[in-house]
């Protein structure tokens, strides 16, 4: 009987750690989401505000936008040409000062190539499925952008410096990002030789298409070689009996 209770009171032990880490788990959540409503009626309250204001005076919702007046009517226009336009590069700079021109990308967000190509990296790392099925699969809709015929000189150039030992950053939308070691050198090339592949494999199906529609090109070709309206002969079967 004594056992059997020191191996209870050893198992409580045991459970006990675990438990308190839970609690003290739970007890972190409610507070948080209780500070995080705390805020949320906050900006509740300031939303109802604004939508009361927004209803005094002429407004857009009260149909009364004639009566809305443009505050910088009365402000000097200052101006040398009618027509504004931009350089095709932009100056940036390095954390460690030097300065260099770059293209100015003209997608933004999610739309921009090097978002993009940024997935498909964070994408390959985490993917456990069969790679050969990679660009069929998860990454269609990124190989099938126009922005992928750049990838190929993107993977190299990360595998220069993964080689030189030089950690890089691959930034994603909104801040977000996708960060690589020299130890990661051995997935990008891999995936720099499963997209190869797949081109590969694309450019072969193409020119079987292409082959198989110049042979059925040709056969249509022949059969209106001949005369279209002839109709089809059927010979005649012919019945011969002994005399």
């Amino acid at each position: 009987m004594t056992e059997l209770l020191s191996a209870h009171e050893y198992a409580m032990a045991i459970l006990q750690r675990p438990l308190k880490y839970i609690a003290a788990t739970k007890i972190q959540k409610t507070w948080r989401s209780m500070k995080i409503e705390q805020m949320a009626e906050v900006e509740r309250a300031r939303a109802q505000m604004h939508k009361v204001e927004n209803l005094v005076g002429p407004s857009w919702k009260s149909k009364c936008s004639d009566k809305i007046e443009d505050l910088l009517e009365g402000m000097d226009v200052i101006k040398d040409k009618t027509l504004l336009t931009f350089s095709e590069t932009c100056e940036a700079r390095t954390k460690n000062g030097f300065t260099y021109r770059e293209f100015i990308h003209k997608e933004d967000g999610k739309e921009k190539g090097t978002t993009k190509f940024t997935l498909l990296v964070n994408s390959w790392t985490s993917y456990l499925g069969n790679k050969k099925e990679f660009f069929n699969g998860p990454a269609k809709v990124w190989a099938d952008d126009p922005s992928s015929k750049d990838w190929i000189d993107h993977l190299e150039r990360v595998i220069l410096l993964l080689e030189n030992k030089v950690p890089v950053m691959l930034w994603g939308q909104g801040g977000g990002y996708k960060k690589l070691y020299p130890s990661d050198k051995r997935k990008i090339s891999e995936l720099k030789d499963y997209w190869r592949l797949h081109q590969l494999k694309k450019e072969i199906a193409k020119l079987q298409g292409e082959e198989k529609a110049a042979k059925q090109g040709k056969r249509k070709r022949k059969r209106y070689q001949m005369n279209p309206l002839a109709e089809e002969f059927f010979p005649e079967v012919l019945y011969a009996y002994a005399v």
